[in-house]
Order: structure tokens, then sequence, then C-alpha cells
């Protein structure tokens, strides 16, 4: 897609506005969602987009004309992050595994490729390392980094006082930041052995 873009969601609705000068032009809307849109997220190479919404389902179509790829239906679902290699997404499930689930809309399985218990009162964000060797959930009760490859939780920040509804890794993988339902905002530092 040439220029750039931005996707936007919102009662069930997505839009994909792209610029061609100043201002946006609507490029795309994309019906596929029963219910509020929770989170869009762009797939590396541009090519996809993945939405989550109130109907519990992760939905992925097609960029350039809306065209529905896939989709996974769960129990509840809020974030969901593309891994760095375009290959599987991870979303946050606030149902039976309260925690984050992974899932190749790519592929004939419609399983998930993962599923780990993250936290009991409710998972809302996810985001994949730089590497895509790790994920970090924010949840209820703070933010947790799990290894993808076995679910082994590898550093964990309590934060009682109010959900982490957003986190994201630094580009070079070693700080997460993290915002919160109380206002706040974290910053915290990692070393290769995941050390705050």
């Amino acid at each position: 897609m040439a220029g750039a873009a931005l996707v936007a969601g919102t009662e069930g609705l997505l839009w994909l506005l792209q610029s061609s000068g100043s201002l946006p032009g609507l490029q795309v809307v994309y019906r596929g969602h029963a219910g509020i849109v929770w989170s869009v997220a762009w797939s590396p190479d541009g090519q996809f987009v993945a939405s989550t919404s109130g109907d519990n389902t992760v939905q992925v179509w097609q960029a350039a004309n809306g065209k529905r790829v896939s989709v996974y239906s769960t129990s509840s679902v809020h974030a969901a992050a593309w891994s760095p290699n375009g290959r599987l997404i991870a979303f946050t499930n606030g149902g039976a595994v309260q925690g984050v689930q992974g899932w190749n809309p790519f592929s004939s399985n419609s399983g998930s490729q993962f599923s780990y218990a993250v936290d009991p009162e409710g998972t809302w964000s996810v985001a994949w390392s730089p590497d895509g060797e790790r994920i970090a959930v924010g949840g209820h009760s703070g933010v947790e980094i799990l290894n993808v490859a076995n679910g082994e939780v590898v550093f964990k920040h309590d934060w009682p006082y109010a959900e982490v509804t957003a986190v994201t890794w630094s580009p070079d993988g070693r700080y997460i930041a993290w915002g919160s339902s109380g206002y706040d905002l974290g910053l915290e530092f990692q070393s290769g052995s995941v050390e705050v």
C-alpha cells in the first residue's frame, strides 16, 4: 500500500484510511465483527490486519481489499499482536484461559498454537518482544513476560493498583513500557536474563 495507512475500529467496523497528501482518504470499511472492536494490529509485512472484538473473535483480513482471511472464535478476547515474523498472532483471553494464546491465521489447523494461563483476574494487553522469543502480557494484577516456547514466566511485576491495559517493548527489547487504567505509566528495564 502506497503512502501512510491507519486502521481504526469501533462498533463492529474497521476503517482503513490512507494518506494521499494532507488529509487521509477512506480506503476500506470492514464489516466482519458483530461487536465492539477492541484492538487492531498490522502484520509486519503490511499486507494484513488482525482485529479483536466483543463478539469474541480474532479476525484477519487483507488490508488492500478488506477480504476476510480467517477467524478464531474464543470465549473472550481483548488485544492482539503479530509475531515479528508474521506467522502467529498472540491475543489476550479473558475467558477460561485468563491468559494469552497464540494462533496461526494461515494454517489449516484452526486450533491455538499455544495457550498459557497468566492472570486469574483477566488479561488486557499483549506485545511480542522484537526477537519473537517472549511475550509481555498486561493484566489485572500487573505485567508478566513469558517465553513463547514453553510459557515459563521469566519476569513478573505486580501492580495491584489498576489493570495494565497497554504494554509495548522498546525496539531493542531492553525495556517494557506499560500503562494502566489508574492513569499510571511504567517503564521496566531488563537485561538478557530478564532482571529488573
